[in-house]
């Protein structure tokens, strides 16, 4: 999984997106999830809206307080959790809530 803080700006996860191949990052403070950052979201909340992605911090436009899971569960606990929630993407927490995938 990878991470970025909520301070940066956007450009910055745009491009670490890009670098990496992937369509969401999550976004930690002290390495816990407070939040995620998906395409769609740029899509609909920065290019919909004209935002400026240089100067727009990623805390603007995240979806906050992600759906996580525990390491600790299995494969079945994991898709029940995504069905209940309606999400694709579900960040993977160690016991003390620091992200770990």
């Amino acid at each position: 999984m990878i991470a970025v803080s909520p301070d940066q700006k956007l450009l910055d996860a745009v491009d670490l997106m890009r670098d990496k191949k992937v369509g969401s990052v999550v976004v930690t403070e002290q390495d816990r999830p407070i939040g995620i950052l998906t395409d769609r979201d740029i899509v609909l909340r920065v290019m919909a809206k004209r935002k400026d992605p240089s100067t727009t911090k990623i805390r603007d436009v995240m979806t906050s307080n992600p759906i996580v899971v525990s390491e600790a569960i299995g494969v079945w606990e994991l898709i029940q959790t995504i069905k209940k929630h309606g999400v694709r993407r579900c960040p993977i927490v160690a016991g003390d809530g620091k992200l770990v995938g």
